[in-house]
């Protein structure tokens, strides 16, 4: 516990490291969590026994692979706040809970973080993005980017880089170190980073020693190019927001450095070709309507209102919630509507039977959030 106090207290860890950004399963435990602990838990012996066991199904199924400390107290404080409630079936909702903490890194859990959701996770557009604006920052120097990451990796606890090898017993001593989630966000998010890099450069995902690391080399051979600049411009008019500019910036490292070594026409004519065609893809892709998430950038939106009028009907259901943002689970949309009601954007106005399922039809109260 000494180590796990001295290292993850280490200016390292609270400073401005990457941050795995945070995914839809996380946003709906944070969200569960302020419901629970706002509205349910300072009224527990009278609240609906129904809807809180609703938003504690919410809070396990976003925790379920969250391994950070701040989850791990979550749990044993809603164990210990639910077992001592007089209603019964208020005190049963605990041995969820207690199951998640059971098996949550036993082998078959451990085995589908290491795998699904860690390559899920991995191929995401936030994290290719992550790592796209971490190579930018690098000049697209993959070595010397690997060998960056692994000098902070080097830097874990009880000899944890050692053991990248096997992303399995990663997350489960990460998890008995009781690290901070910030923590533990830095870390996934160097892994990932790693895992990506060491795919680019066709090299296993290994400890490896000083002596290992090669010097980054240039593309010399004029006929490897186009595959390379086919790869930005797909990225590009694909991602046509923030990462526009990083983008092109990134574009042109590429053709810098392929240019100045080999001095090839080819490559020049590519390279003025290419920038037309990105130009052209920006262009059209900005002409289309970005999807709105319903607590995106506050630098891009303005208000939970504006949102509600982009992207619903006047009267809308839990499944438009999911259709217009986006969302794969509807007790995500569950939450993001409740928190609407709070903040007395929309409202409940009837229910309805469908498919045996009673269902709630919510409306717009047309306030504006300042």
């Amino acid at each position: 516990m000494y180590l796990c106090k001295r290292f993850f207290g280490s200016r390292i860890w609270l400073s401005d490291l990457p941050l795995l950004p945070p995914s839809e399963q996380l946003q709906a435990e944070e969200e569960a969590a302020f419901v629970l602990e706002n509205v349910f838990f300072p009224n527990l012996n009278e609240c609906d026994v129904h809807e809180l066991a609703t938003y504690v199904n919410i809070w396990l199924e976003g925790s379920l692979h969250d391994l950070s400390r701040e989850a791990r107290q979550k749990r044993a404080l809603y164990i210990e706040l639910l077992e001592v409630a007089k209603d019964k079936e208020v005190r049963q909702l605990a041995e969820a809970l207690k199951e998640q903490r059971r098996r949550i890194c036993e082998r078959e859990p451990l085995d589908e973080m290491a795998t699904e959701w860690w390559q899920q996770r991995q191929e995401g557009h936030d994290v290719q993005r992550l790592w796209q604006q971490w190579r930018l920052k690098n000049d697209n120097k993959l070595w010397a980017g690997l060998r960056l990451i692994d000098s902070l990796l080097r830097q874990m606890p009880g000899d944890l880089y050692g053991d990248i090898g096997q992303m399995d017993v990663v997350l489960s001593r990460l998890y008995y170190l009781n690290t901070p989630r910030k923590a533990f966000q830095s870390i996934m998010a160097l892994l990932m980073m790693r895992c990506l890099t060491c795919r680019e450069l066709g090299i296993d995902m290994r400890p490896m020693t000083e002596d290992e690391y090669e010097r980054d080399g240039i593309i010399k051979n004029p006929l490897d190019i186009p595959t390379t600049i086919a790869r930005v411009v797909a990225f590009g008019a694909t991602r046509c927001n923030d990462s526009q500019k990083q983008t092109i910036e990134l574009l042109v490292h590429w053709l810098r450095d392929d240019y100045e070594q080999s001095h090839c026409e080819e490559i020049e004519s590519l390279a003025a070709d290419t920038q037309v065609r990105l130009a052209n893809a920006i262009e059209k892709a900005a002409n289309k309507p970005a999807t709105q998430h319903i607590y995106g950038d506050k630098n891009e939106f303005q208000g939970g209102a504006q949102l509600l009028k982009m992207g619903l009907p006047e009267e809308f259901t839990i499944d438009d919630v999911m259709r217009c943002f986006g969302l794969a689970q509807n007790n995500s949309a569950r939450a993001r509507v409740f928190r609407l009601q709070k903040d007395g954007l929309v409202e409940k106005v009837d229910e309805f039977v469908d498919n045996g399922t009673t269902k709630a039809k919510y409306k717009k109260t047309g306030a504006v959030m300042i």
